[in-house]
């Protein structure tokens, strides 16, 4: 697994990041309703277009995108992982990359 900035997002990398995103989302959010979250997604795929995004990938050459972290300057605006990465770290890693700026608000 790799860790890379992404900018400008192809479209099949901005497929990938919409469907972790929309899962995410559902998943976490099941108290929503899911039209919701539907009808959020092309405001947000429009939003990654410039977004700044690390990303984790699979290794080798036709590597496709595991998990992101949105940032907006130090300011974690999301993070999401896909299903089948979960509990492997990947989360951690983007995690603690030095530039971010976690706020506990408890």
């Amino acid at each position: 697994m790799k860790i890379e900035h992404l900018q400008h997002p192809t479209t099949h990398q901005l497929d990938q990041l919409m469907t972790i995103w929309l899962s995410g989302n559902l998943t976490a959010h099941d108290f929503v309703s899911a039209d919701y979250w539907r009808q959020q997604a092309p405001l947000v795929r429009e939003a990654l277009q410039s977004a700044e995004l690390i990303v984790g990938l699979t290794d080798g050459p036709e590597a496709y995108i595991l998990g992101f972290i949105g940032l907006q300057n130090d300011y974690i605006a999301g993070i999401f992982i896909c299903n089948d990465a979960q509990h492997q770290g990947l989360g951690t890693a983007l995690l603690r990359l030095p530039k971010l700026t976690i706020i506990n608000y408890n």
